[in-house]
């Protein structure tokens, strides 16, 4: 069940690219619910918190849960940047409600 949720998760970072050619490959997800979340993770590791946690912060309720559990990576490490705590708490928590939705689907 993890694996294949795990192979969907942050999609930049599960891609390869040439040094300097981030924003290209952001630019070239097709879906645009990965290219977004792409987008916020080139924030997030560029020092862009808060341009991070405004995309990942759409993506909290998605019905993709991989999208779902990316936002709630991105939305609970950006606001620890950011000295929100309990943002980040939240966000946390929505990944804990990925993960069990997660398992009662595959259950299913």
């Amino acid at each position: 069940m993890y694996d294949s949720l795990s192979a969907h998760l942050m999609p930049l970072i599960n891609s390869s690219f040439a040094p300097g050619q981030a924003q290209a490959t952001v630019d070239a997800f097709q879906d645009p619910g990965q290219r977004q979340i792409a987008q916020a993770e080139l924030y997030y590791f560029s020092g862009r918190a808060q341009e991070c946690r405004n995309i990942a912060e759409l993506y909290l309720q998605d019905k993709d849960l991989c999208l779902r559990l990316s936002a709630g990576l991105l939305y609970s490490f950006s606001n620890l940047t950011l000295g929100n705590p309990s943002a980040s708490r939240m966000g946390f928590r929505n990944i804990q409600e990925c993960l069990r939705l997660a398992e009662e689907n595959s259950a299913s």
